[in-house]
């Protein structure tokens, strides 16, 4: 299975590989080509992972904004959710903590999940 990383790298691979080439070959002494080709795999392995990264691509399980809002939003639900159970309608001082979190995790769940170009962009 070809995963995101991998359909990066096949696209960076070969600017990166010629990058690599006319740097060796400007050396003194130039090294072999065959040492190009390792440059160039080792660095198109570590710019795949940074672009998946920088472009929200990885899984929902391996990004930490998702799994931080998804506690946020538990735990701010549990508040939220204990404010009313207990029998006594909460007052505004006692409702917006409970409340902002509970607003904070879905606008950075939504931002995550469905937003692709960044704010300001």
């Amino acid at each position: 299975m070809i995963t995101k990383i991998d359909a990066i790298a096949a696209t960076l691979r070969p600017a990166i590989a010629e990058a690599a080439k006319q740097a060796v070959s400007k050396m003194a002494p130039p090294l072999d080509w065959a040492e190009a080709g390792e440059i160039a795999d080792k660095v198109t392995r570590e710019v795949s992972a940074v672009v998946v990264n920088q472009t929200n691509q990885e899984p929902w399980y391996q990004s930490t904004v998702t799994i931080g809002a998804a506690i946020t939003l538990i735990t701010g639900g549990y508040a939220l959710g204990y404010d009313f159970l207990d029998g006594t309608i909460p007052t505004p001082a006692e409702f917006a903590p409970a409340a902002g979190p509970v607003i904070g995790a879905l606008i950075t769940l939504y931002g995550r999940w469905f937003q692709k170009k960044p704010l300001g962009a």
